[in-house]
């Protein structure tokens, strides 16, 4: 396992969703993808911790343009490779995705 700190523009790619741990903690949980220089899409697992931060962000929905700022943990399992991001700092930087694609600005 390994940690590093990433920013990461792009489009929501499913509405996100709010869970519960185990312990009662509220989550935002919602995917981000990323195209690399060999033109395969990795996806980002982003999570929002904190009852005031997920509520503030309830609004959030597929397809929203954003900038996000956390802690990367990569994790592999059973031959799969797992980019988590522990969101610290993010940005609605556009509305909606319009067909055509791009980054968000």
């Amino acid at each position: 396992m390994s940690s590093v700190e990433i920013e990461i523009v792009a489009y929501i790619a499913k509405d996100p969703e709010v869970k519960y741990t185990t312990t009662g903690a509220k989550v935002l949980e919602f995917s981000l993808p990323h195209e690399n220089r060999k033109e395969e899409t990795e996806w980002y697992n982003c999570a929002i911790w904190g009852e005031k931060r997920v509520d503030a962000l309830g609004w959030l929905k597929k397809g929203m343009g954003v900038f996000v700022r956390g802690e990367l943990v990569i994790t592999a399992k059973d031959g799969k490779i797992y980019r988590n991001v522990n969101v610290d700092k993010m940005q609605v930087i556009g509305g909606a995705k319009q067909d055509g694609g791009g980054v968000p600005f």
